[in-house]
């Protein structure tokens, strides 16, 4: 998988073998997106990395390891619907969040 970023912040993603591929993974984001409000999800715990759940940094696509800052599909769908996403290095800053939001559900409910 390639992943690049045009100047406007717009993923585009080619698959080795099988070409452009960025029309699926925002189609699956949608998706995402669409189940997480079903749910009435208020934020999201993601993996970093990947051209789907990213949160503050994508590998290249060089399959060597190496990453880049930006944001995954998905994760990018979600914070551009008002969902907060994290990444599995901020559980605690997640877990602050989380219990303010009940926090405040239990003095305004």
């Amino acid at each position: 998988m390639l992943c690049a970023a045009d100047p406007g912040g717009d993923a585009r993603l080619v698959a080795l073998g099988v070409g452009h591929v960025t029309n699926l993974f925002r189609l699956a984001a949608r998706r995402a997106l669409d189940r997480a409000v079903e749910a009435g999800v208020a934020l999201a715990i993601l993996v970093d990395g990947s051209p789907t759940c990213g949160s503050s940094v994508i590998y290249d696509g060089s399959f060597t390891g190496r990453t880049m800052p930006g944001r995954g599909v998905a994760a990018e769908e979600l914070l551009r619907h008002g969902i907060p996403v994290f990444h599995e290095g901020q559980l605690a800053q997640a877990a602050a969040m989380l219990a303010d939001l009940e926090k405040s559900e239990r003095c305004t409910g």
